[in-house]
């Protein structure tokens, strides 16, 4: 009864990384707002309207946070199958 238990606890934990990692991990894309753009002119973003400076800033700060939930998709699949490798052996 001990292996069903692992081996279903790892096949959850693998199916919601796989969740993670296909909503963060792929679709991170960085966006451009001009390379001769000044830092103080006022650009239209997903974020609305707001200065080039600060659309950067955000843009940093959504990818790191979609580059840190993806990390954590790829640890709960690897977490998942070490679950399942440890009901194999018992």
């Amino acid at each position: 009864m001990c292996t069903k238990i692992l081996n279903s606890i790892g096949l959850i934990l693998s199916i919601i990384g796989s969740v993670f990692w296909f909503k963060w991990g792929l679709s991170q894309t960085s966006e451009s707002f001009g390379i001769e753009l000044g830092t103080k002119n006022q650009v239209d973003t997903k974020w609305g309207r707001i200065t080039v400076e600060e659309a950067k800033k955000k843009g940093n700060e959504e990818m790191a946070r979609c580059r840190n939930l993806a990390r954590f998709g790829l640890f709960l699949i690897a977490l998942g199958f070490a679950f399942q490798l440890v009901a194999t052996w018992i």
